[in-house]
């Protein structure tokens, strides 16, 4: 993709499942179609009509080696942990049992469709995720003596997309805190990408992480 397109497609998608995840009424499994049509399906079709498929190839994932792996396996377990600490000391200010209402109501994510969600966010959208933050937006922005722009342009966007997801939970610090703090995590997963030369380090960071997230949200919501 040429890169004003990168931007303005990256944007324009972001801004459309912001918009999307303020709607009330709509359901989880809408917004996810939405993304995977958004984030994944239109940008390879576009990819293949224009034969430039090589971008998205420069993670080769047969490029892995144990010592790769082993590192992104680090780092993810303490991002979990980190993400655990966090969550204990911020958990005063969240109101979760508003939270459990909203998800009833506005997303009809109930106890017992919880842990099929969880399951889906954990494994398939972070992949989702990666493909087009890492794949699409970054590697589509990287060339030489640019590297750096397209690394934080994709991390701030990262980051900023999310807050669509927890603004009306937390906070306004909370709120800064997070997307802060996801914008740094995009930064470093491209460069751990890039360094790695693999797709799958910043993604098994991604799972680690949203598994946490996803058993420390099932206990206070649910058990707590």
């Amino acid at each position: 993709m040429k890169k004003v397109l990168i931007i303005i497609y990256a944007l324009i998608s972001c801004g459309i499942l912001y918009f999307v995840e303020q709607s009330v009424g709509v359901s989880y499994l809408i917004k996810s179609s939405l993304k995977l049509v958004l984030f994944v399906v239109l940008p390879m079709l576009y990819l293949r009509k224009n034969q430039s498929q090589g971008d998205v190839k420069k993670f080769k994932l047969d490029r892995n080696n144990f010592s790769n792996l082993k590192h992104a396996f680090i780092f993810g377990i303490l991002g979990a942990l980190l993400i655990i600490i966090l969550g204990i000391v911020f958990s005063p200010t969240i109101d979760f049992v508003s939270l459990r209402l909203e998800l009833a109501e506005k997303l009809k994510v109930t106890k017992s469709v919880f842990i099929f969600v969880a399951l889906y966010i954990t494994f398939i959208n972070s992949f989702i995720e990666e493909f087009f933050f890492r794949g699409i937006v970054y590697l589509g922005l990287d060339s030489e003596g640019r590297r750096l722009v397209g690394s934080l342009f994709s991390g701030i966007l990262f980051g900023l997309y999310h807050m669509a997801m927890f603004a009306s939970w937390f906070s306004p610090l909370l709120v800064f805190i997070c997307v802060l703090g996801l914008s740094l995590v995009g930064v470093f997963f491209n460069y751990i990408n890039t360094r790695t030369k693999s797709f799958l380090n910043s993604w098994i960071i991604h799972i680690i992480a949203d598994t946490s997230i996803m058993a420390f949200g099932y206990f206070m919501l649910y058990i707590k």
